[in-house]
């Protein structure tokens, strides 16, 4: 029989396998962990201040009052204003109804719209003229484009503009082609309705026929060419180079009493040729006076119908007499026949087929 270990020895066996531990098989080696690259340090944050007050934003400044333009306020008088031509009249609408060759008494106002307002032959009429129907004349001399000299007898075509004055330009000649379109704003005061003759200078040259430039310095630009049809008598003024210094006095056509002072090519200036007379043509009227005239006893509105209907105007005259004419309507057609003192021939020209008209009782008190 086997000896038996002691219980000495089996207990501290059996407490060695308790105590010792398994050992695990060794693992792989790891690769080495490489370090993260450097990251830059984040931007220091800005110091936190206290939001300052914002300015209160004041309003822009309000724009420079500007002042309106002034009202058109030209007024123009003549005392026996007489035309060198008769001179249209029309109704509201703008038809001819008469011609005028003479008035005692003629106000052209362009405050709030142009009216002409003119007293003959017993009436007093309104009337709107067209542009170059009733022409202003200048009181002094202008001078249009540098060469243009208008007289105080050259008529002026006008357009109303803001304040008191007119913008005019000279009339249109065939003989005379601006290069450009001449304009002056002249003051009311500076005008008139009344021609005036000047003193124009005595020719002592001829200019030659033809298209002439016409210059405002020696060889400067041109500001308007003359078509002549034939020579020309003008004034030599003097010469530089080949250039001559000239002025041609009209004393025809719608230009009459202006001159062209100018520069023109020297050759095309030469000896004087004979001075041809102008004339004029003119017609001279009469008076006539009636005693025992009735007439009408107060004003009375005044129609014309001129092919669209009666139109108002203007006013009939105390002391104006008419016959009386068949009914049209609410009027009565008539016969003016003016007051007890008045021109021979009268001084307004109906139209053919215009016929004034009265109400019945402002024809009744006018026809005695």
């Amino acid at each position: 029989m086997s000896p038996r270990p002691s219980l000495v020895l089996l207990a501290a066996l059996a407490l060695g396998c308790a105590t010792a531990p398994n050992k695990a098989p060794n693992p792989a080696p790891s690769p080495p962990r490489a370090d993260p690259p450097p990251t830059a340090a984040p931007p220091p944050e800005p110091a936190i201040t206290a939001p300052e007050p914002s300015p209160i934003a004041e309003p822009p400044p309000a724009p420079a009052a500007v002042a309106p333009a002034p009202p058109t306020t030209c007024v123009l008088t003549q005392e026996w204003w007489s035309p060198e031509k008769p001179r249209a009249l029309r109704t509201p609408s703008g038809r001819v109804y008469a011609a005028i060759s003479q008035a005692q008494n003629l106000t052209l106002t362009t405050a709030g719209g142009v009216t002409v307002t003119l007293e003959t032959h017993g009436l007093r009429l309104h009337t709107t003229p067209k542009p170059g129907e009733l022409p202003v004349y200048p009181r002094g001399g202008l001078l249009f484009a540098g060469v243009l000299q208008t007289g105080g007898a050259t008529g002026l075509h006008w357009t109303a503009i803001d304040g008191p004055q007119l913008r005019v330009t000279p009339p249109g000649d065939p003989r005379v082609q601006f290069v450009g379109t001449p304009t002056a704003d002249i003051a009311c005061t500076e005008l008139t309705l009344e021609p005036k003759f000047t003193d124009l200078v005595v020719p002592d040259h001829a200019l030659r026929r033809g298209k002439v430039a016409v210059a405002a310095t020696p060889g400067g630009p041109i500001v308007l060419t003359l078509n002549l049809k034939r020579s020309i008598n003008v004034r030599l003024l003097t010469r530089t180079g080949p250039h001559a210094f000239i002025a041609w006095p009209i004393d025809d056509g719608a230009l009459a009493d202006s001159a062209v002072i100018g520069w023109v090519r020297g050759d095309l200036v030469h000896d004087p040729v004979p001075t041809r007379g102008s004339s004029v043509e003119g017609s001279m009227g009469g008076m006539s006076g009636t005693s025992d005239w009735g007439g009408c006893n107060k004003e009375h509105p005044i129609f014309a119908d001129a092919g669209r209907g009666p139109e108002p105007v203007g006013e009939i005259l105390v002391g104006t007499r008419i016959k009386k004419g068949p009914r049209r309507g609410a009027l009565i057609t008539v016969e003016i026949e003016g007051p007890s003192i008045q021109m021979v021939p009268p001084a307004i020209k109906p139209r053919a087929g215009t016929t004034f008209l009265l109400a019945p009782d402002d024809a009744t008190d006018c026809a005695r």
